[in-house]
């Protein structure tokens, strides 16, 4: 009757119809949100965010991963509010982080329990039910308010309220709302009734025990949510409960790669009774744990599960040490892997977290300013954990990326700074407990880790040498390479060692192919040593000694011979000073150490890329530092057989990581690629008839 106005104009006509006042009664156990029931929507700004971040998600492991980041974001508030304040019977330490002891022990009463149970089974998958279940602060009404908006949990005040009084290092790392709803894309192939995120919870601020049934929105429910009290659940904390539906596997090899975890599965199978088809769900389990690692909460399988554990549970002897760094509340951890074949190229497990999580592999390539060259070492790996910034300003929506990599590698530089200050004032004890009270190691780490310069050697009093017994090869230690009259370090197989006796006159040349040693004599103080001990470094270029490529020798007896030419140890190690030496690197096939070049000035790359025009390289630089990264140089150029191939501009590209920078980039190296080419007629014709 919207139109009853008109159809009596004046109220001397009459009102529109009514009926008496209704009274309406609900059952108690039914709960509205401002007198309605709850439905999701969008929050029209966070909805534009995540609009942008199409594909948000690479699979299902990231999803787990942010509702196990959810549990432990509610743990800490508890802890918190248990522990952190002035009338806490149990206090949080004074100086409390997530890698003190203390911290940890007081943490071990909030674990994190992951189950599954089988809900249905046909031919070829079967749905899963997967629980989280936490002990932590809880679901309250208010939250529920703002959980229904997507990303709309950072308008709560009374949560940010009590953030906002956490330290640093222990605030939430996520926010209520964007790894909840990503929970429906596990759902979204399953029917309407089953995409539905199942929740049980009593909040630590209320003490008020839910039932609370989430829709998807993209179900014919529409987003529509249940929410009902129930009986006191005893324990504070939350239970998310979701449903997956997997494909059954014929062969747990094939999705196994880890040969521990797969004896323990195949046993599992083969004595407990249960088909190797339903073995997916415990695996996906396990890679669950393994990708979510958080230093202070467990995160355990139920007691059903306890099989699992074996498989995943970390060896606590090989637990790494973390040193903390108080002003920049971030952590730090070094470890010497002897596993690790020493000539390997293989690459080490360096890592950089953030709260905890691995985000990314540390990159030795970005870091090379801050760091010592050791950390570019195969069997030397680095992990720092990053906790002095907000989560929306480190990382990408999915905590697969770090978004502020100017900030990150900055912190940990500060960080590193902060450790070698301590080890400068005489406080060691922590480096030998990271290895493992190894005297080696120890020795070695101050000996060259300083970024400058050396330590002060009279800070290691016996440990000042240990480092010269640090083996190189399965059969030789740095201290043969010091001792010996003269020694190179090459892997080339045409070596002629005899013609190049003949040529140096040196009869005891000690031959060598360390990746370890490679690393060493980039070092300053390396080099220092090396000339301390009376050495020099010869650059050979002579076919008749070798017809792959030119080397270095390193020498005592002082050398006087054509085609033998005498260079500072402090100069770059590795020389391409004219076009017709850049063509010749490519005689042989091991372009990968070369093709990739950090420039950390003008004047070193003058002297070492002094063939290119001089306006490529500042401009490679001034972008390079625009954005906050390392300038580094691609040599456009790679040899496959016998064949020179050019590298396309956009592969070119994504190595740089100049994110702003792809149409300038594109100009540079479009333009370096004609040069070399139309030099190459000159210089190098083999090289050109080489190039396709």
């Amino acid at each position: 009757m919207s139109q009853w106005k008109n159809i009596v104009p004046h109220r001397d006509f009459g009102l529109l119809p009514t009926i008496n006042k209704l009274d309406v009664e609900m059952d108690d156990s039914k709960i509205l949100l401002d007198g309605k029931p709850m439905k999701f929507s969008l929050d029209e700004r966070s909805a534009i965010e995540l609009l942008q971040g199409n594909n948000l998600y690479k699979d299902d492991m990231s999803i787990y991963r942010e509702l196990i980041q959810n549990a432990i974001d509610a743990t800490m508030i508890r802890v918190w509010l248990e522990h952190g304040q002035n009338h806490s019977s149990r206090k949080l330490p004074k100086n409390g982080n997530p890698y003190d002891k203390d911290t940890q022990s007081l943490f071990a009463d909030y674990p994190i329990t992951l189950d599954c149970k089988k809900v249905a089974d046909d031919e070829d998958s079967t749905l899963w039910e997967f629980s989280i279940e936490d002990n932590g602060v809880g679901i309250s009404r208010t939250d529920l308010e703002y959980m229904q908006k997507i990303a709309g949990s950072k308008n709560n005040k009374e949560k940010q309220k009590i953030v906002h009084q956490m330290p640093e290092w222990m605030r939430p790392s996520g926010e209520f709302g964007i790894g909840l709803h990503s929970a429906f894309l596990l759902m979204k192939d399953l029917p309407a009734k089953q995409q539905k995120i199942t929740i049980f919870t009593k909040s630590r601020l209320t003490h008020e025990s839910l039932k609370i049934e989430l829709s998807s929105p993209l179900s014919g429910r529409n987003g529509y949510c249940f929410i009902k009290k129930i009986s006191d659940l005893g324990n504070y904390g939350t239970n998310i409960i979701v449903l997956e539906k997997i494909t059954k596997i014929k062969s747990i090899q094939k999705n196994i790669t880890d040969n521990h975890s797969y004896v323990i599965l195949e046993n599992l199978a083969r004595f407990n009774g249960i088909k190797i088809q339903d073995l997916n769900h415990l695996i996906r389990l396990m890679k669950v744990k393994y990708i979510v690692e958080n230093p202070l909460v467990n995160i355990m399988n139920s007691e059903k599960l306890e099989i699992l554990n074996t498989c995943t549970t970390k060896n606590e002897n090989n637990k790494p040490i973390y040193y903390w760094d108080r002003k920049n509340n971030s952590a730090m951890s070094i470890r010497f892997d002897e596993d690790i074949t020493l000539c390997s190229t293989s690459r080490k497990d360096s890592r950089i977290k953030f709260r905890g999580q691995y985000i990314e592999p540390f990159s030795y390539r970005i870091g090379s300013s801050l760091l010592p060259t050791i950390f570019s070492m195969n069997n030397i790996s680095v992990t720092f954990d990053i906790y002095n910034i907000n989560a929306s300003k480190a990382v990408s929506l999915n905590r697969e990326k770090i978004k502020d990599r100017r900030y990150i590698y900055q912190t940990i530089s500060k960080v590193y700074k902060n450790f070698m200050e301590n080890s400068k004032n005489g406080d060691t004890d922590l480096i030998d407990e990271m290895f493992n009270n190894n005297e080696i190691h120890t020795s070695f780490l101050l000996s060259f880790g300083e970024i400058d310069s050396s330590l002060d050697l009279t800070l290691l009093q016996d440990k000042a040498d240990e480092w010269k017994e640090i083996k190189i090869q399965t059969n030789k230690k740095l201290k043969d390479v010091l001792k010996s009259n003269a020694f190179i370090n090459t892997d080339f197989d045409d070596l002629d060692l005899d013609s190049l006796i003949a040529k140096t006159k040196i009869d005891d040349i000690l031959t060598i192919n360390s990746s370890m040693v490679s690393y060493l004599l980039k070092n300053k103080y390396f080099q220092e040593i090396l000339i301390k001990e009376g050495f020099s470094r010869y650059y050979i270029s002579d076919e008749n000694i070798s017809k792959s490529s030119d080397f270095f020798l390193y020498s005592k007896p002082t050398i006087e011979s054509l085609n033998i030419k005498k260079i500072d140890l402090n100069d770059s190690p590795f020389i391409v000073n004219s076009l017709k030496s850049f063509y010749n690197i490519y005689r042989h096939d091991g372009l990968e150490n070369i093709a990739f070049e950090r420039i950390s000035s003008l004047k070193e790359f003058r002297s070492q890329y002094s063939f290119l025009p001089k306006t490529i390289i500042e401009n490679i630089i001034r972008l390079s530092l625009k954005e906050g990264v390392e300038p580094f140089i691609v040599l456009p150029f790679s040899k496959i057989n016998d064949i020179i191939i050019e590298i396309a501009n956009e592969k070119i590209i994504q190595c740089l990581e100049l994110v702003n920078s792809d149409r300038d980039l594109d100009l540079i190296y479009t333009e370096m690629k004609s040069y070399l080419i139309d030099n190459s007629k000159l210089v190098n014709p083999g090289w050109y008839e080489a190039y396709e």
